[in-house]
């Protein structure tokens, strides 16, 4: 995770780590250990300037983190052939992530363009992409005051089409 978080560093995405860092330092990480070495994720992680826009509590960190993640490794020419219209899990299992595939420099997650891909070079189970806003989710009232469950792992076998 700590590669991952160097990476994103490297790139100007200080705020996510920042949360990422607030995260895994608190109390809830090592309760619940739903970021660990072994577990595949890809963030989607909002520049700073719409980042420090957003109001975001201690206690919402787990939620805000996996609504902007994918419970597998995609690199950026994985996500590139998945077709408009595409509907995957979040790391939350109420939320859905909508693809919006327009080519390489016009492809969204929900309303979120990716501005940035592939920020995350050195993890080999952790990549991420820069996005241009927060995620938002259709009759969104994030952050809410009750505990969402990660997504069950059945959600990560959801795969990228085949390359042609």
């Amino acid at each position: 995770m700590q590669a991952a978080v160097g990476d994103m560093r490297a790139q100007s995405f200080y705020g996510f780590a920042v949360i990422l860092q607030m995260y895994l330092n608190s109390n809830s990480s090592t309760q619940h250990q739903i970021f660990n070495e072994e577990e595949s994720l890809t963030f989607f992680m909002p520049v700073d300037r719409e980042l420090s826009k957003f109001t975001l509590s201690p206690e919402h960190l787990e939620d805000f983190l996996l609504s902007h993640s994918m419970t597998m490794t995609l690199q950026f020419s994985d996500l590139i052939h998945f077709p408009t219209g595409t509907i995957v899990p979040s790391g939350l299992h109420d939320r859905l992530i909508k693809i919006q595939n327009h080519g390489k420099s016009n492809f969204y997650v929900n309303d979120a363009q990716v501005i940035t891909p592939n920020v995350c070079i050195n993890s080999m189970m952790i990549k991420c992409h820069g996005i241009d806003s927060v995620i938002k989710y259709e009759n969104d009232d994030y952050p809410n005051n009750r505990r969402i469950d990660r997504a069950p792992a059945a959600a990560g076998t959801v795969r990228a089409p085949p390359k042609t």
